[in-house]
This record gives C-alpha cells, structure tokens and sequence, in this order.
C-alpha cells in the first residue's frame, strides 16, 4: 500500500520522517487531527485501543515512533541474553545516550505537518508521560502549527527549569518508578528496566509503579513490546519557552489520579508553575482515576476525554 492510499484510511501509522520522505497532501485527515506521541519504553502501540475511538469520531490520527524507540529502537547487546546477566546489563552503555532532544522534537514536529500535509486544519499534540518533553520544546518552536497541546500525566515544566527538578520535589516521595530502574543512569545514558524480566515480585514492582489497574494479560503483552531504555539527559534541558509562542498555545493537562509514576501533587505542582508563568493562557485540566498506564487501563475514558477536549477547542 503506498502512502496516498495509507492517508486515505483515515489515519497514519507513523510519522512522515520514518519514511525518508515529504508528506503527501491530501484531504482525508478531516478537521482535526491528534498527533499522539508515547513515553518511556513505549511506542506508536501503545495508542492502539484509542486510535479507533478518534477516527470513529471522524478524527485523523498521526502515530509517532519516538527515536531509538517503537520501529527504531535499538537494544543492549545483553538485554536479550538469558539469563540476565545484571552487572553487565546495569553498565551497559545506551545507544540512547547519543541521542540528542532535538531528535525528538523534530519527530514531534514532523508528526505535525504530516498531519496538516494530509488535509486537518487544526492539530492536537498528546504526549504520555516522557513525550510531554519534546512536546513541550515542539510547543515552542512549532507554535504557529499547533492549535493545542494535551498532556496526559505527562512532563510539563516551565520557562527556565528543567522537568529533572520535579524528580526530588516533596510530592514525589511515595513514587514507585524508582524501584524498577536498573543502573546508574550518568553511566548508561538511560533510564533502564527489564520488561522481560520473569521474577515476580520485579513484574509486581513494574504493575505497581506503572499499571496497577491493567489487566494482567494486557499488561504482559504490553510488556513483551516495551523497550529497556528510555532518554535521561532530556530531563535536564531547559526550555526557552516565551509567551508569544508556547505560551499562547491552548494547553490541556488529563490528570491520572491513581499515578504512582508521576505524583498528583506533582501533577498539580507542574500545573501552577505553568500557569505562574503564563497566567493569560491557564491550563485547562482534565481527569481520570487510572494508573500511569491510562491508555491500557481505561482507554475509552481518554478517548472520550480527548474528544471533548476537541470539541471545545
């Protein structure tokens, strides 16, 4: 199936960079179009039990493999080496590492104006969790070309600060991500897990920090596509966010309240600081009572949470 043909079912798989090429016009996204862009370990799969629910609604979609992650991922050379050998996976140096956040940003980009290549006349970004970084950075350099920019527990920092300073906030003591990283990550230039990990009580660590309210066989092929590492040093870019760009981009926050991978009140700390710095243009907020994992958990909740989002706009 060529690329015409693929827009012409409503909604692309991935992002028009994963092809090498420019995006082909056409009108068949329909008015709007989501630009959906997964966290750490995640892919473009993780969006599948909402993607049908948007193009039901008369949406389009854009599906977006993150670099080194989904299609493009790339793994330590022991990860798939059984049994683990820990010391050696825990030291292993990333090829994530080497990549740079402009990278990503660029996908998040070219997410869009496929999206506008393929007819919508508004986009919405929506990011999980990490992908709330490059969104963000897109947000701001992109502006013009965003209508909205949805965060769904997702990494949302203010002009000048890093999302890294939200790691040792006081909102964040009871979190229980940390508990499954594996290594150093100033070593390994990641932050890694092990999704094939066959121990119970690290598979229970995994489920209580990510997805408590995932269905057990959901989560376990959910596991089986997950990668190891995910980006660390984005969290330490600062942003050179402005008000005549970001800063006048509607911005939508879906609150998990049952997350234990990013706090509530970090969630609610991340929502004052932006709109401290941008009081003409407040964060609109959403919620929901799931784990991190919404998109597993309770998939038609944030399907249909989006589609009022963009009914509103």
């Amino acid at each position: 199936m060529d690329r015409r043909n693929l827009l012409k079912g409503g909604a692309l798989g991935v992002s028009a960079a994963a092809f090498g090429q420019a995006p082909v016009a056409s009108q068949t996204m329909g008015e709007t179009a989501f630009v959906l862009v997964h966290g750490s370990w995640h892919g473009s799969w993780c969006w599948a039990n909402v993607t049908p629910h948007l193009i039901s609604a008369g949406h389009g979609v854009i599906l977006l493999d993150l670099p080194g992650h989904g299609l493009n991922a790339t793994f330590p050379s022991s990860y798939f080496q059984r049994p683990l050998d820990m010391a050696t996976f825990a030291a292993e140096k990333s090829a994530m590492a080497d990549i740079p956040l402009i990278d990503f940003t660029a996908s998040v980009i070219s997410g869009v104006r496929t999206a506008k290549a393929g007819g919508a006349e508004r986009v919405i970004v929506v990011g999980h969790s990490m992908g709330g970084v490059p969104m963000t950075f897109a947000g701001e350099a992109a502006a013009e070309e965003i209508d909205a920019l949805v965060y769904v527990s997702a990494c949302m920092m203010p002009p000048g600060k890093p999302w890294g300073d939200y790691f040792e906030v006081s909102g964040q003591v009871d979190e229980k991500v940390g508990s499954i990283m594996i290594g150093d990550p100033a070593q390994t230039g990641c932050v890694r897990c092990d999704p094939l990990s066959d121990s119970p009580i690290y598979r229970s660590a995994i489920k209580a920090a990510l997805a408590a309210d995932v269905n057990d066989d959901v989560l376990s092929a959910a596991l089986n596509m997950m990668i190891p590492d995910a980006p660390f040093s984005m969290y330490f870019e600062t942003p050179n966010l402005t008000p005549e760009r970001f800063g006048s981009v509607k911005r939508i926050f879906i609150k998990c309240t049952e997350d234990f991978t990013i706090r509530p009140t970090t969630q609610d700390l991340m929502i004052a600081d932006l709109n401290a710095a941008f009081p003409q243009n407040p964060t609109h907020v959403y919620e929901i009572a799931s784990s991190h994992e919404v998109m597993l958990s309770k998939p038609t909740d944030l399907s249909e949470t989006m589609i009022d989002l963009a009914q509103r706009l």
